[in-house]
């Protein structure tokens, strides 16, 4: 009797421990999934710095080549503040990361919050490009 009570806590004890290790790996994952989402928010910084000190005008859309610009320096200014506050709002949305358990039905509404940071985004940038662009 004694041998199996023994068994049964061993048992128990490796279960434990073994649940124990996939949530300390499950954790492990999710911060690599912030720390991942973290630099991509540290690339539109970068974006952000470089067309700060861009002496043309810059572009946004891919394959687009810039408008005529009244003032590039006050363009490239807003432009660049755009890319600041996309990372900053992008680094936010990415927080969750740190507290969710991984397959969170939570993450949908931070790929939704994310498609509508680009959606307003292109939004914000039409409306400085309007407000620059040569007539």
């Amino acid at each position: 009797m004694l041998q199996y009570g023994f068994l049964f806590r061993l048992k128990t004890c490796m279960i434990i421990h073994e649940l124990s290790e996939m949530m300390v790996l499950e954790e492990l994952g999710m911060t690599i999934g912030f720390v991942i989402w973290s630099f991509c928010a540290v690339l539109f910084f970068i974006v952000g710095v470089v067309d700060l000190k861009s002496a043309k005008p810059v572009g946004f859309f891919t394959g687009v080549k810039p408008p005529k610009i009244t003032d590039v320096k006050k363009y490239n200014k807003a432009v660049a503040l755009l890319w600041f506050i996309t990372g900053i709002v992008f680094e936010l949305i990415g927080l969750p990361f740190l507290f969710l358990k991984q397959n969170s039905p939570a993450f949908v509404f931070m790929m939704l919050a994310t498609v509508a940071l680009v959606i307003v985004m292109m939004v914000v940038y039409l409306s400085i490009s309007r407000k620059y662009e040569e007539r």
